[in-house]
């Protein structure tokens, strides 16, 4: 479900980052997350991981051909019968990113002065589960 924390008057420039492997990349936990989301994935399909990821491959080429573009994972994964529902559970329990990411002051220094010198607001936006989204945030 969709979060807004605060709110803009509609006159003000904005320039909207999303987070996770935009804002910053770590790509170990970019697998991990992947790898556990897998796992949790084929146990809702009822099947094995490699089929699981066939399955998801498979119907994700398939999705691009009929959508002409590049479907997300969550897209997929719905696709082929799991809810959104249970999907944003499974994120809930596989994103951790208290244990990957610390903070980086200078990525927070360059959005700073962005937003001085261009005078345009950062608004950030995730597909995270909510409290992963602010957690990853408050990190970073």
């Amino acid at each position: 479900m969709a979060e807004c924390i605060g709110a803009l008057n509609g006159e003000e420039k904005v320039a909207i980052v999303d987070v996770d492997e935009t804002l910053y990349t770590n790509h170990a936990y970019t697998r991990f997350r992947s790898q556990k989301e897998l796992a949790e994935a084929a146990s809702i399909l009822g099947v094995d991981p490699p089929t699981a990821s066939a399955m998801i491959t498979a119907k994700k080429e398939d999705l691009q051909r009929a959508v002409g573009r590049e479907v997300t994972r969550t897209e997929t994964v719905c696709a082929l019968g799991i809810t959104g529902a249970q999907w944003d559970e499974v994120r809930y329990r596989t994103w951790c990113p208290e244990q990957w990411l610390k903070p980086d002051p200078e990525l927070c220094g360059v959005v700073q002065v962005f937003q001085i010198k261009t005078g345009t607001k950062v608004c950030f936006a995730t597909n995270a589960p909510g409290e992963k989204g602010r957690k990853t945030l408050e990190i970073i």
